[in-house]
């Protein structure tokens, strides 16, 4: 165990640390052993010098009537560290006697509540039991010294932007708690109340949430017969479904939150119910008293978490009934868009059939009157069509035909690649066959076949793609049937069979 210790130390070293000035809040109780109501609560601001002594004194031998418990507390931020000097730091773990493992778990964000196996430094005469514990809004790391009833913690608060600090309502815990100073899990109490409080707080929010949710879209149990207000505004309408998604999402994601809350509070309180003094350190009528306390608080709490899972099922059956309810909304807003559109291509398509009406009663005249008015046609002579009249023609026949070849050019300009690419690969295999003719004529005989060979070529590539041309056409000639929302293939397979 030693070297596996050893082992973790290291990840002292390479902690992230916020060398700045900084000020410490420590919070000092003494309660006596023999007197419940006399207990002693300090709170101190230092500096890092004053808490480098305040170490030293905390890892002295305390009264033995007294339980003593030091907690100092810093603040944590993810990506910048420990706001903290780094000797500071690392002279506090050591004053402490904290069990170098807990610093890769905390490095390594391990979750939960644990304790873990005691340690007894050489030649110091004292057993201290480990404790650990992450709850994601702060770490909690700290020594209970079994020989002087004294506990030493560091508790590192999450820097958070934009969220208030967790911490105040663990201290007031620990101070509303003191009589119960003086028993290891005297902080695994504190920190398992602030945690309930902190569950019952959020999921009594989400659970107002997803009410007013289910009130705006009528979809529940209790606004069945609520009927729903007309519709005024689709904007502004998709817009607050689009916010009720939202909100619906981060109801789901705070109760996924809150479990992992629970779990972690459950596992404190367990701790409690099923801890030993008799294994773990000397027996004095203050510690008994003070443990029988502690275990009937957490026997009143347990069942209550359970129930309180039973509470978040419900909540969360509701929330994601709400996200399906928007999205068949959302889906259903869709669809009008939809036909709205469907109506206004209506429209555009009877504006240009009205468009064409007209050109169509007008080309006539249009027609006649252009042909009125063209100069080879002398109306008042007797002999009408004059000697230039082909002239006319000779340049609208080409032109109007022209015309036509360019619109089919890029209407139909996918078949034409396909075929120019067919008379390539067909013009490509005539000159293999070519070639082996020519081979052939050299060696007499052997012509023959290299002709023979070259147009075996020429046919097998033309087959090749007649093949390609074959499976192309059955893909894209897919279409729904009239009775029903499946699809037909019909191959051209025979029209295509032909070029092999």
């Amino acid at each position: 165990m030693d070297a596996f210790r050893s082992g973790a130390e290291q990840h002292l070293e390479d902690l992230l640390y916020v060398p700045v000035a900084n000020q410490y809040n420590i919070c000092r109780i003494g309660s006596s052993l023999t007197d419940d109501k006399d207990t002693r609560i300090e709170e101190l601001t230092l500096n890092d010098v004053d808490l480098r002594d305040l170490s030293d004194s905390s890892s002295a031998t305390s009264s033995p009537d007294i339980g003593s418990t030091n907690v100092v507390h810093m603040s944590y931020h993810v990506d910048r560290g420990v706001k903290s000097a780094p000797l500071v730091f690392r002279h506090l773990w050591a004053s402490f006697h904290l069990d170098p493992y807990m610093v890769y778990m905390f490095s390594r964000n391990v979750p939960g509540f644990h304790q873990l196996p005691s340690a007894s430094p050489q030649g110091q005469g004292h057993r201290y039991l480990s404790f650990y514990l992450n709850c994601q809004a702060h770490w909690a790391m700290w020594t209970y010294d079994t020989s002087n009833f004294s506990t030493n913690a560091i508790v590192l608060s999450r820097d958070t932007p934009g969220r208030p600090d967790a911490y105040p309502a663990v201290h007031a815990h620990l101070r509303r708690y003191a009589s119960s100073s003086g028993h290891p899990l005297f902080l695994t109490l504190a920190f398992a109340l602030e945690r309930i409080e902190y569950i019952d707080k959020v999921v009594k929010d989400q659970h107002r949430r997803i009410g007013r949710a289910e009130q705006y879209t009528g979809f529940s149990h209790f606004y069945l017969n609520k009927p729903l207000p007309p519709i005024q505004d689709a904007e502004a309408k998709l817009a607050q479904l689009s916010d009720l998604s939202r909100t619906a999402s981060s109801v789901l994601v705070a109760l996924a939150d809150m479990v992992q809350h629970l779990q972690c509070s459950e596992t404190m309180l367990a701790a409690i119910e099923s801890f030993e003094l008799t294994k773990t350190m000397s027996v004095v009528d203050g510690i008994v008293t003070r443990d029988t306390e502690m275990k009937l608080i957490a026997r009143l709490l347990l069942p209550q978490l359970k129930g309180r899972y039973n509470y978040l099922d419900y909540i969360k059956q509701r929330a994601q009934n709400q996200l399906t309810v928007i999205f068949n909304l959302l889906a259903r807003h869709d669809a009008q868009a939809t036909i709205n559109i469907a109506r206004a291509t209506q429209h555009d398509s009877t504006s240009m059939k009205t468009i064409a009406i007209m050109t169509m009663g007008f080309l006539p005249a249009t027609f006649w009157a252009a042909l009125f008015s063209i100069p080879s046609l002398q109306w008042d002579q007797p002999k009408v069509i004059g000697s230039r009249f082909w002239v006319y023609w000779a340049v609208t026949i080409p032109t109007t035909l022209s015309v036509f070849v360019v619109w089919l050019a890029i209407v139909k300009r996918g078949r034409i690649g396909e075929g120019f690419r067919d008379l390539m690969m067909i013009v490509t295999g005539g000159g293999g066959a070519a070639a082996g003719g020519g081979g052939g004529g050299g060696g007499g005989g052997g012509g023959g076949g290299g002709g023979g060979g070259g147009k075996k070529t020429m046919m097998t590539m033309r087959a090749t793609r007649a093949s390609e041309l074959t499976e192309t056409t059955t893909q894209r000639e897919q279409y729904p049937r009239s009775s029903g929302g499946s699809t037909t293939t019909r191959p051209r397979s025979k029209q295509l069979s032909s070029m092999a």
